[in-house]
């Protein structure tokens, strides 16, 4: 067959990704155990509410979006720190 080998690499991959699904989904529900045992632990103590986890980071900028910013805007004019910093969330538009 023509494409053998681009075949067999994709049912490799294909089974490693099932793989990799099964095992995280195991760890997922192990972890969601744990944190309802937590939780049972400090209703013990009298904490009726555990607080929200808080969120993950998002990143604001791509790899290397910085310096580029930063380099573009000081052909420009010369500015502080400050400045840039400010120009930087108006250009994301934070």
């Amino acid at each position: 067959m023509e494409y053998d080998h681009t075949i067999s690499g994709l049912l490799r991959k294909r089974v490693e990704i099932a793989q990799g699904i099964e095992r995280n989904g195991r760890e997922l529900s192990q972890l969601r155990d744990d944190l309802a045992a937590i939780d049972g632990a400090l209703q013990v103590f009298g904490v009726a509410k555990a607080p929200a986890p808080p969120k993950l980071h998002e990143k604001q900028f791509r790899r290397g979006e910085i310096p580029r910013l930063i380099y573009a805007e000081l052909r420009v004019r010369p500015m502080t720190a400050e400045h840039l910093v400010k120009r930087a969330i108006a250009i994301k538009g934070k």
